[in-house]
């Protein structure tokens, strides 16, 4: 009986590390444009009261956000003129890095 609770209580909590990654909205891909020389809103999801490091390719700075209680987060970054290819990595208990993001008019 015990051995059936341990063995359910570390499935369980298997199970919620595997739902609790650093996660985005579809349309923040690989391959995107965002609007040069603007206020660009990202935003997306963790683990409540998660820290989050976001790193924009081209200016290499690291901007730290923390989850909600709900687990959602959100940043208002400052894009420069036109340019790419660059990344944007996004840093928590996983990483998603996406990749040739071009910056230009939409």
């Amino acid at each position: 009986m015990k051995n059936r609770l341990l063995l359910s209580f570390i499935l369980g909590m298997l199970g919620i590390s595997c739902f609790a990654n650093v996660s985005l909205p579809s349309f923040f891909s690989d391959n995107m444009v965002l609007q040069r020389n603007a206020d660009v809103k990202l935003w997306g999801w963790g683990n409540p009261l998660e820290e989050i490091t976001i790193t924009t390719g081209w200016d290499n700075t690291a901007y730290i956000v923390k989850t909600d209680n709900q687990a959602a987060w959100q940043l208002t970054l400052k894009t420069p003129h036109e340019g790419g290819p660059y990344t944007i990595k996004f840093k928590g208990k996983n990483e998603l890095v996406l990749k040739n993001i071009m910056l230009g008019e939409v």
